[in-house]
């Protein structure tokens, strides 16, 4: 196997404003490559671990960590092992993804098929800065089985002071070499946390969200009010509806309905988390209907919901809508016959 540079990074620029949206850190044996998906539904950063395997450079593990479906793979390119991670108990998916590497990156390259790797990932020196699992010949039996990192060493370094992840400054033991099994080097560690800075600048600043304009036209409704405008675009044409909100004092646009000619298609949180769904026109030949049905049939506090806004949610006055929807529908049809003359 060719030895590689500890580190090497390398970054991508987009062709328009000269964010990154890839990257590649080199780690001993493997690399990291990291970049933002974004597939319409569904959006987020993904770190796919390269290496070599049998001479040729193999994806070992991906890490999918999406707004909606976050999920990871082993051996993506071979038998394509795929998990799901639940976000009401893993929490968020880049933190879960980088704690599950600094913690259990070995085990999890030989699940992949790379236990050559795995060796050399889980090799170093026992040393400050090192993560360890403390074993079961430790003192005291309330730290077996957890994790750790190395802060200090003395007498010769037999002795190891250990900082248990995720604890106070007091959450500390001196303990000897016997009770510490090696998990990461300090090397591999450094390398991880560049990983993570990297994967949560990306989740900040790749995130694809849109600005719409408000709307010609504006019907409040109590906490909410609905913008209509007819729009005319290269890709096409039609009524666009965008239901707006206040949030932090300030406007927002809470869900956005582009009934176009082409390629019609709404958006779930335009500013947030900009789900964008395309509407089957064989299914829904009129998707201002369907949209309007949608109203009429008080499925706005499920799509707020999905949108993200629950606050605005609770202080809906839905009677009042109920009591709008007819003018709304009134102004919007006569938008779309007006641009259908004209």
């Amino acid at each position: 196997m060719a030895q590689m540079d500890d580190m090497q990074k390398t970054n991508a620029m987009d062709g328009g404003g000269g964010r990154r949206n890839r990257a590649s850190i080199q780690a001993g044996p493997v690399r990291f490559e990291l970049r933002h998906r974004d597939l319409m539904h569904d959006q987020g950063v993904c770190v796919q671990v390269m290496g070599e395997v049998d001479g040729k450079d193999t994806e070992l593990l991906r890490f999918d960590c999406f707004d909606q479906t976050p999920h990871y793979h082993y051996a993506p390119s071979g038998r394509n092992e795929r998990h799901d991670l639940d976000k009401t108990t893993a929490g968020n998916p880049i933190g879960w993804t980088m704690s599950q590497l600094r913690r259990n990156f070995g085990a999890m390259l030989k699940r992949a098929g790379a236990g050559e790797l795995a060796e050399h990932v889980e090799a170093g020196e026992l040393g400050v800065g090192a993560t360890v699992q403390i074993t079961p010949s430790a003192r005291g039996e309330d730290w077996h089985g957890r994790y750790g990192e190395v802060t200090d060493t003395r007498l010769d370094d037999l002795d190891y002071k250990v900082a248990l992840l995720g604890g106070s400054d007091r959450d500390y033991k001196w303990l000897r070499a016997t009770s510490l099994e090696l998990r990461l080097s300090r090397e591999m560690k450094e390398r991880l946390d560049e990983v993570e800075a990297t994967a949560r600048e990306m989740a900040a600043s790749q995130r694809s969200t849109v600005t719409h304009n408000r709307g010609t036209e504006i019907i409040e409704t109590g906490n909410i009010r609905f913008g209509l405008e007819f729009r005319q675009l290269s890709i096409g044409q039609g009524l666009a509806i965008h239901v707006l909100g206040d949030v932090a004092g300030q406007e927002v646009e809470l869900l956005a309905f582009d009934c176009f000619d082409n390629n019609p298609h709404y958006h779930y949180g335009p500013r947030n988390k900009n789900i964008r769904l395309y509407w089957d026109q064989t299914i829904v030949p009129d998707t201002l209907r369907w949209t309007l049905d949608q109203f009429n049939s008080r499925r706005l506090p499920a799509m707020l919901e999905r949108a993200g806004y629950p606050g605005v949610v609770a202080e809906l006055d839905l009677d009042l809508i109920d009591a709008t929807l007819p003018h709304i529908e009134d102004r919007a049809m006569a938008m779309v016959q007006a641009n259908s003359q004209g």
